[in-house]
């Protein structure tokens, strides 16, 4: 390869697309104090070798028989990014539905872990005696302390005599 990136083979078949077939004879070969290998129309000093060069046209059904090759690679590759469109967007569509999915079961969940949290923080099970109206809910005591309420405490037994 050469320094352009370039292999030297094709900057030659260029030079000789270029110039027709008048000039193809006229091509030289320079090389320079670097040993960097240079082709061109115009001798290179006293160093320029002159190349003989033999050009093959095609024929027209060659060239013809060409284009219809590149008709049929445009064409095939055409439908390979056509393909390639239709499965990025069938692998777009699967993960819009598997996020869609994600964000249903993650609200499920939660709505889940709710409904448990839920219950026994303000749920309660009342015992109703059989035929009768459940207890009345002792009343609290006037400090808001649980478990206390305002009824006042029994009177203390009788000393004993």
């Amino acid at each position: 390869m050469s320094p352009t990136g370039l292999q030297p083979g094709l900057i030659l078949a260029a030079a000789l697309m270029s110039t027709g077939a008048a000039q193809a004879d006229r091509l030289y070969k320079c090389t320079n104090a670097d040993g960097r290998t240079t082709y061109s129309q115009i001798r290179c000093g006293q160093d320029g070798d002159k190349i003989e060069i033999a050009v093959d046209r095609p024929t027209e059904s060659q060239v013809r028989q060409a284009q219809r090759n590149g008709a049929e690679a445009i064409a095939i590759v055409e439908e390979i990014d056509r393909q390639r469109s239709i499965q990025r967007a069938l692998e777009w569509e699967e993960m819009q539905r598997a996020a869609v999915e994600r964000e249903e079961r993650a609200k499920a969940a939660s709505a889940a872990r709710s409904e448990r949290a839920g219950r026994g923080r303000n749920d309660r099970v009342v015992v109703v005696p059989s035929g009768g109206a459940p207890p009345p809910h002792p009343p609290k005591h006037p400090s808001g302390r649980r478990g206390e309420s305002n009824v006042p405490p029994p009177p203390p037994p009788p000393p004993r005599p």
